[in-house]
């Protein structure tokens, strides 16, 4: 279920899916051409007790990272794990491990940064967190409201330029909103109509914007 698929700039495309045998799931990766750039299908996680659909992001033949949410002792936390030196390295959390998190994403810039975002329980809400390789190495940042809740986050890659977009809930009224993550981080603006009821943004980019 839920198939995640990525080209990188040397053609190679790579697949991620949610996979489910004997009443346990798991995370599937498999790396296609061109060529015999071909790979077995390697199942990636590492612990957790239920998972939720992957995102993979594609670098080359020989670097593909995926994101996934992982049920790890009863908390949901988001999950990274990524292939170069021609191996899979070990798993590792990004999020809060003491809270919830879910929905994540991923994006890659020409310079290798690997940015993920995704909507964490903070304060008995749920907020927009960004994490980007590069940043100390574990620095988090904060993007939505604090006093609404904010879920399904995507990106899109403008340039250099990284906007994420979600929609959140203000009390019975819900709405898509969005903002620049970087190089600068823009003001949150909400983007569906006002007076409108809307969900579930998907976001891409072209060369006029």
């Amino acid at each position: 279920h839920h198939p995640s698929v990525s080209t990188a700039p040397d053609g190679t495309t790579w697949v991620a899916w949610h996979t489910y045998k004997d009443r346990s799931d798991g995370i599937a990766v498999r790396r296609l051409g061109p060529g015999d750039r071909a790979s077995d299908t390697h199942v990636v996680n590492q612990g957790g007790s239920v998972h939720g659909p992957p995102k993979i992001v594609a670098k080359s033949a020989d670097h593909a990272s995926v994101v996934w949410s992982a049920n790890v002792e009863g908390t949901w936390q988001v999950t990274l794990r990524e292939w170069n030196d021609d191996r899979w390295h070990d798993s590792r959390g990004v999020s809060d491990v003491t809270r919830d998190a879910i929905y994540p994403t991923a994006a890659r810039d020409d310079e290798g940064r690997l940015v993920v975002v995704w909507s964490e329980r903070i304060d008995d809400l749920y907020r927009i967190r960004v994490f980007r390789t590069g940043d100390d190495g574990t620095k988090v940042h904060l993007v939505s409201s604090d006093h609404v809740d904010a879920y399904r986050p995507t990106l899109a890659l403008h340039g250099n330029e990284f906007w994420v977009f979600w929609d959140q809930y203000d009390g019975s009224n819900y709405s898509v909103h969005g903002c620049r993550l970087y190089p600068t981080l823009g003001k949150v603006q909400q983007i569906s109509p006002e007076g409108r009821y809307c969900l579930t943004p998907t976001a891409l980019s072209g060369s006029d914007g």
